[in-house]
């Protein structure tokens, strides 16, 4: 006999691959976890019965051969009958259990889908996995995550595991009470589902957009025994999305023969969604019915037209709509304009830090919008060559910077409305000079 209780060898074999024990008599005395996941049959269905009803009927069957030196390991491939009725392929080894006395009083079976990848290397690529992956239990407590996650959630595996969900999204901002609703959903009804958000993950304060995969994990009665998680960052993709939605929203921009309306327009276009604060200046003669001076660019009297903020009164405009603006000929919305360019700039660049010490000066109630401000966008309106003013795009933390992409798109969406105006400027003219002659 064997010298020691039926099924003992399968403790702490739960995670390896599918596992059973037979006695002398060809009876089941053993059945790991491995075993139920890989044919659907649970313990209780299993053990006590022969082994040889696990098999297949009518299906092809091959002798297992011998594998070790002393010939005492058996191997080979063996159909089994699933417990939902179908034929399962199986890898098999088998290898004597002896008794006190040496001789054999049983077997140990371990099997795994023939050809697929051995287990260590399926969880290899799960830990090494760029999506961030993990497993809950029904009451949303991690007991599994690789190293994305990990990261992700900025914990070492060992404070994640056994924890709840809840627990490590204290510091999440986005919307945590959304998320915890879409996975007890998954959990309580058994109903996959796919979670968007963009907000900053729990390690940083950078918006992240992410979609998120969640669905149920049934054991073979049917029963939701873990909730699954894969979440893919799709920060690129949510941008491009964005931009291409300005650039169809600028279709709307100047919508009237009118200067003023339509550089309230741009400014409207770009706040919230693009910049957290917004302003348009114009050259004083844009805004008359004169003729464009032959002056350099870069030079004349700017006249603030337009301006707007994402949240109220940050910051509070230091120049008045119709007020006069005057731009140190080095800050970046004068080097737009001399340069006929968009200009990106922001803490940390010299000219961008001088010309904020003279904002300081000019308007010290406004140092916290200062403060927060990552990244400008400075951007020449120009049309038909001719420069008619500037128009700036201001981004506040925790928005990423501007980049290269976000300049493009600006310069886009700014030489657009600056057509709108210089035709709202040059029907302005013609209308005054039609009046004129009517006068005469």
């Amino acid at each position: 006999m064997i010298p020691h209780r039926p099924g003992m060898i399968l403790d702490g074999m739960e995670d390896s691959s599918a596992a059973m024990t037979v006695d002398a008599r060809g009876l089941v005395t053993g059945w790991s976890d491995g075993a139920r996941r890989l044919t659907g049959h649970t313990a209780e269905e299993v053990v006590g019965r022969p082994a040889r009803d696990l098999l297949a009927r009518g299906a092809p069957s091959r002798p297992l051969s011998r594998t070790d030196p002393a010939g005492t390991v058996l191997s080979g491939t063996v159909v089994v009958r699933h417990r939902d009725g179908r034929p399962v392929g199986l890898r098999l080894r088998v290898c004597p259990l002896r008794g006190a006395d040496g001789a054999p009083g049983g077997y140990l079976a371990t099997a795994d889908a023939p050809g697929g990848p051995a287990p260590d290397l399926i969880d290899d690529a799960v830990r090494q996995a760029s999506l961030s992956m993990s497993v809950l239990d029904p009451e949303l407590r991690f007991v599994h995550v690789n190293d994305t996650a990990c990261r992700m959630l900025g914990r070492p595996v060992e404070e994640l595991l056994g924890r709840r969900l809840s627990d490590t999204l204290a510091d999440f901002e986005g919307d945590a009470r959304s998320f915890l609703h879409h996975l007890r959903v998954v959990a309580d009804r058994g109903q996959p589902v796919q979670y968007e958000s963009y907000a900053p993950a729990p390690t940083g304060s950078c918006l992240h957009a992410w979609t998120v995969e969640i669905w149920p994990v049934h054991d073979a009665s049917g029963t939701v025994v873990a909730v699954a998680m894969a979440a893919l960052e799709s920060t690129e993709q949510h941008r491009a999305r964005e931009r291409l939605a300005l650039l169809n929203a600028a279709g709307a921009v100047g919508s009237t023969l009118d200067v003023v309306r339509t550089a309230e327009e741009l400014v409207g276009l770009l706040v919230p969604r693009f910049a957290g604060f917004a302003s348009v200046d114009l050259l004083d003669w844009v805004l008359g019915t004169d003729e464009p001076l032959a002056v350099p660019p870069g030079t004349g009297e700017l006249r603030r037209v337009a301006h707007a903020s994402a949240t109220e009164g940050f910051p509070t405009p230091a120049v008045h709509l119709g007020g006069q603006e005057v731009h140190p000929s080095d800050s970046p919305p004068a080097r737009a304009m001399l340069e006929g360019r968009v200009v990106l700039s922001g803490p940390g660049d010299p000219e961008f830090d001088r010309w904020m010490r003279i904002r300081e000066a000019e308007a010290p109630h406004n140092r916290p919008f200062r403060d927060a401000v990552c990244s400008t966008l400075s951007v020449p309106l120009r049309a038909r060559g001719t420069t008619l003013g500037v128009a700036l795009a201001a981004r506040t933390a925790p928005r990423e910077p501007y980049a290269a992409e976000d300049a493009v798109l600006a310069e886009e969406l700014v030489s657009r409305a600056a057509v709108s105006v210089d035709n709202a400027r040059r029907f302005a003219r013609e209308r005054s000079t039609a009046l004129a002659i009517q006068h005469r």
